[in-house]
């Protein structure tokens, strides 16, 4: 009686299990989309795009200007909801094939139909209602892919212009700062659409742009000729935007080279800010005449005035960095050197005085005890194994030493290096040069 028991148990167990297992493969299974080339999927990043191909688990996805390859079973399907519906016997035309049909039945999820396309028990095809269209509208897409043909030959001397000009036409299209567009690029392109313009109203009013075989795919703007025309049309409005553009580009590029210079500084300069930088902090003015007099120049010449305001983001950043600099260097002070060596130092002082005017220097230093020696290479030719140097050696000698300075409108002082040289002269050396360094430590004066 036990034995039988366990058995339907054992019985019931399998039935269970058998249950569970079909429950999870049917589930299984109706998680398994099927894709297909043309697709509308939405990828993880959360773009979206079409799928141009398909290779095993992994497809090729089409993002406008982009390719990106994703597995299968990470995409999401975009449903395209259909812009109309059909009836049975209604007569239709494939935008795929072309081909003029009669409508049979209709799928079961109201999305497409059964549609007959020649008398054969095989001349049919089941077709989604967005790759569907009226007698009518398939006349006119004919009409209309005729016409295409005509104005990609007539318009393309045209069509450079149209691709610089774009991005000021479409807030998506690619952003070519890189380049800019110069006058004469633009007094180019003013004349071509000028012209293009013409042949638009007079030969192509009723242009459109071309129709994707996916609803939701981009179209590229060499197909879009209605964007063309409205390029052509608006192309004063769009001429006026890309010479601002052009305008604006250097001043963009010297606030982002002086934004990595200020970030590179803070990061390895060790505490040392060179002159250029300093000037960017401390005189603006000094700054914007000696670094970006060619941008006002560049303003002027186009009969435009550089806008007061052009280098705040960059100033935002400077204002930023001096707070920085002098909060550390009212952490930092001088510390008297031991060696010195009144002659050296002296020559020093005076090439401070020379190559930064107005600077103060409150005391110096040597930090090299002994000259050091260096030789000198000077390139002679080369051939297809080495390059040759003529070397003279000991051809100059020098020693370092540092000094406590302070600039003009600088509420700190800095620690700046010195080197003085001698040349080589005869059996011993010559008179002695001095040097002073262009970056600075900020540090508490005395």
């Amino acid at each position: 009686m036990k034995n039988k028991k366990n058995k339907t148990l054992d019985k019931r167990k399998f039935m269970f299990a058998f249950l569970l297992t079909l429950v999870l493969s049917v589930f299984a299974a109706a998680q398994n989309i099927d894709f297909r080339i043309g697709d509308t999927v939405k990828m993880p990043n959360g773009k979206t795009g079409v799928i141009e191909s398909l290779e095993g688990e992994v497809a090729k996805i089409k993002t406008g200007n982009e390719l990106d390859f994703v597995a299968v079973q990470d995409l999401k399907k975009v449903e395209t909801v259909p812009t109309r519906t059909f009836r049975v016997g209604d007569q239709v035309v494939s935008s795929n094939s072309g081909q003029a049909g009669v409508i049979e039945s209709l799928s079961p999820d109201g999305k497409g139909a059964k549609v007959r396309y020649g008398n054969g028990k095989y001349d049919f095809k089941w077709e989604a209602f967005v790759n569907l269209k009226t007698p009518g509208e398939g006349q006119r897409d004919a009409e209309q892919e005729k016409m295409a043909k005509v104005f990609r030959v007539e318009t393309r001397p045209y069509l450079g212009s149209v691709r610089m000009l774009q991005q000021f036409y479409d807030p998506k299209a690619m952003d070519m700062k890189g380049t800019g567009i110069d006058e004469e690029g633009r007094k180019k392109a003013a004349v071509e659409l000028a012209e293009l313009d013409r042949i638009c109203r007079t030969k192509y009013p009723n242009i459109e742009n071309e129709k994707p075989i996916n609803p939701a795919a981009e179209v590229l703007l060499d197909s879009r000729f209605a964007d063309q025309c409205g390029i052509a049309r608006m192309r004063e409005t769009i001429l006026k935007k890309a010479k601002a553009r052009f305008l604006a580009l250097d001043t963009e590029q010297e606030i982002d080279r002086w934004t990595l210079n200020i970030n590179h500084t803070t990061i390895n300069g060790g505490g040392y800010v060179d002159d250029d930088l300093q000037m960017l902090v401390y005189d603006r003015a000094a700054w914007e005449k000696k670094k970006a007099e060619y941008i006002r120049k560049k303003y002027a010449a186009s009969g435009e005035t550089m806008p007061p305001d052009a280098f705040a983001a960059l100033y935002k950043k400077a204002d930023e960095f001096k707070a920085q600099i002098e909060s550390d260097a009212a952490t930092r002070s001088w510390t008297q050197l031991k060696l010195t060596d009144a002659a050296l130092e002296a020559l020093g002082r005076k090439q401070f005085s020379a190559e930064l005017p107005g600077a103060k220097v409150f005391k110096t230093g040597m930090t090299y005890a002994t000259w050091e020696v260096r030789d000198r290479t000077t390139y002679v030719g080369s051939d297809s194994k080495f390059r040759y140097y003529r070397i003279a050696e000991g051809a100059y000698r020098y020693k370092r030493g540092l000094a406590l300075v302070q600039m003009p409108n600088r509420p700190f002082c800095q620690i700046r290096e010195f080197q003085v040289t001698q040349q080589k002269a005869g059996a011993g050396y010559g008179a002695t040069t001095a040097g002073v360094a262009s970056t600075g430590i900020f540090v508490k004066c005395p």
